[in-house]
């Protein structure tokens, strides 16, 4: 329900994270890695489960926290770009070493703002 609203207020949402030119500096996942989260997603009718061993999130949190250092550094927002099936998944994982930093779906960006991705966090590099 969350993303569904999400979704229809991405106008709002994305606002705050745009430079001056409308445009939306960010990081994104590797396709890989968004599989191995989505791969981790236990799906019911009572909500999604984050099945993901320990080690493998961990690495995973790291690679990002290294990747949006160097949005940051520049002065600019952290954002992490990502599917809207595995937003919510990667919000919680990095949500306590990083509560600064937006999680954005792709479905959330309103025509008209330009992505500019800086990086790209994947398990092998």
């Amino acid at each position: 329900m969350t993303e569904y609203v999400r979704n229809s207020l991405g106008r709002t949402i994305v606002k705050q994270y745009v430079d001056e030119g409308d445009r939306l500096w960010c990081i994104t996942l590797d396709p890989q890695l968004e599989d191995v989260v989505n791969q981790h997603l236990d799906r019911s009718e009572r909500g999604t489960t984050n099945t993901m061993p320990p080690k493998t999130a961990q690495q995973m949190v790291t690679k990002i926290v290294e990747k949006v250092k160097e949005l940051t550094d520049v002065g600019r927002p952290g954002v992490v770009l990502c599917t809207p099936g595995v937003r919510a998944a990667v919000r919680k994982m990095i949500e306590g070493p990083m509560p600064q930093v937006a999680v954005l779906a792709y479905n959330e960006i309103p025509s008209g703002v330009a992505v500019e991705a800086v990086a790209m966090a994947g398990l092998s590099g």
